[in-house]
């Protein structure tokens, strides 16, 4: 049960998480395919294996850790020919669209058979992990203070609960959830800096804040902030299919708000 205390709880990890997911996959040393070079984001080795080597991964945005899947692929391709693996294509410039690099590209296919699989194993690792580190976190829950009132609660389940019965503020099952220690930590820094965690606008003061977030009923998450993914269990089980899905036919993201009371973002 929550309980009425000043004490403060603690949003640090109380026990050693081996699971890739703890870190963003997104920003570890991506080793090129094609070459030795390596890249410090996704986005970097994308746009690198595009225009030094005309080439693309098919559904990339489907592969559950990318530089594993690099790495598995890597060695298969030494001293093969790219057409073994990859399939060509020819493209036609259009200068006029800004699209001026006619020429041959090669597609890594995801229906290439061991790719396909390649795919399903790593999937099937990553999601092992991330059940194996929601069990690690749930029997090391300590104490967390609400993040709208003096409130206490025991647990991060207790949390929640209070959060959703007390102030409507709803960010989905607890066993649903990944990583909810750095999830709460995550939206707690957003709130301490008085930004509403629905249209990421920025206030003045906790006060303001708090006022635009009940008269908008802005108590939720923003379904479109894809920095959430990675907190979210349905996002590992099932390709093509995020926690984003089912509010699809939401309400547009501002329909409701006016822009009188919002201030310019930190810089």
């Amino acid at each position: 049960m929550a309980t009425q205390e000043g004490k403060q709880g603690s949003t640090t990890r109380p026990w050693a998480c081996s699971c890739p997911l703890s870190q963003d996959v997104y920003a570890v040393p991506h080793p090129c395919l094609l070459c030795d070079e390596h890249f410090p984001t996704r986005a970097d080795f994308l746009v690198h294996l595009l225009a030094a080597h005309h080439a693309i991964i098919d559904a990339v945005d489907d592969i559950a850790n990318l530089p594993r899947y690099l790495e598995a692929w890597k060695p298969r391709l030494v001293d093969r020919a790219l057409t073994d693996f990859f399939v060509a294509f020819d493209t036609h410039g259009d200068p006029s669209n800004g699209h001026a690099d006619a020429g041959r590209y090669f597609m890594l296919s995801s229906t290439l058979e061991e790719d396909q699989a390649l795919r399903r194993a790593i999937h099937a690792q990553q999601l092992k992990a991330v059940l194996a580190c929601q069990q690690s976190e749930q029997a090391h829950m300590s104490a967390q203070p609400c993040f709208f009132c003096p409130t206490v609660a025991p647990n991060h389940r207790e949390l929640l609960l209070h959060m959703e019965t007390a102030h409507y503020f709803d960010i989905g099952f607890h066993a649903n959830i990944v990583h909810l220690t750095d999830f709460l930590a995550e939206l707690r820094v957003r709130l301490e800096r008085f930004e509403c965690l629905f249209c990421e606008k920025h206030f003045g003061d906790r006060n303001t804040l708090r006022n635009h977030m009940r008269k908008k009923r802005h108590f939720k998450i923003n379904p479109k902030q894809t920095a959430y993914d990675r907190y979210y269990l349905i996002n590992y089980r099932r390709y093509g299919h995020t926690w984003r899905t089912p509010a699809t036919a939401a309400t547009p993201l501002h329909a409701d708000d006016d822009h009188d009371d919002a201030a310019p973002a930190p810089a």
